[in-house]
């Protein structure tokens, strides 16, 4: 077989280096000069992609502002923290606005604000492009992935939307709620399965409360 991107065999040399120009990929391992700045690193890659010079410092300051990085843009690389570095590799990958992104566990080691930052970028820069990135976190794969594809020991197990997988498993929802110690659980339980009978109350705790939620259900929701 063979692998073609937007019609260019990877396997021919000079059919891969346009592939090259219309792909941005961040690996697992961050890849930055330790010396220079955020900007500087953004606007070293943004020549190296070959971005037109009238046009690259328009490029970076977008780069720097769809990822919230101008208050770091003087930072030295090796200053910043894991997860600014993950930024940072993030904002490499999209310079030029590639065609194609290829996205290695782009979120790791952020906190959750930051996580939402490449969130949103990548939500504004998903129309015409192809994405594909790995995480290990659901609700990533749920929020931003229109299909799914779960690999378990180097094998596919399945691929598909969420609603595909949801009713093909049956894995249904999940309610969590917060309480405090005047919490009545019977009561709480009761309350609930007036409007969905088959919830089940998976987990609970001083703080939390968690049932599952058939999806089949899923048209009562709303009454709750």
């Amino acid at each position: 077989g063979f692998v073609s991107v937007y019609g260019h065999r990877v396997s021919e040399i000079d059919e891969m280096l346009e592939v090259r120009q219309i792909a941005g990929v961040c690996p697992q391992a961050d890849i930055h000069f330790d010396i220079l700045t955020v900007e500087e690193n953004l606007s070293i890659f943004a020549a190296i992609k070959g971005i037109p010079q009238n046009d690259l410092i328009q490029e970076v300051q977008k780069v720097l502002l769809d990822l919230e990085m101008q208050p770091i843009r003087d930072n030295q690389a090796k200053k910043l923290s894991g997860g600014q570095k993950r930024r940072l590799s993030v904002g490499v990958a999209v310079l030029g606005n590639p065609k194609v992104l290829l996205l290695d566990e782009p979120t790791a080691g952020m906190d959750p604000c930051s996580r939402h930052i490449v969130w949103n970028l990548l939500r504004s820069r998903k129309a015409n492009r192809v994405t594909v990135f790995s995480t290990h976190f659901m609700d990533e794969a749920d929020i931003l992935a229109d299909r799914k594809a779960v690999i378990s020991q180097g094998m596919l197990k399945c691929l598909g939307s969420s609603l595909f997988l949801k009713s093909k498993w049956g894995i249904g929802y999940r309610l969590s709620m917060h309480i405090d110690a005047y919490c009545n659980t019977e009561a709480t339980t009761s309350l609930i399965r007036q409007h969905i009978p088959a919830a089940s109350l998976i987990q609970q705790n001083d703080e939390q409360l968690v049932y599952t939620l058939p999806l089949k259900d899923m048209d009562k929701f709303a009454g709750i």
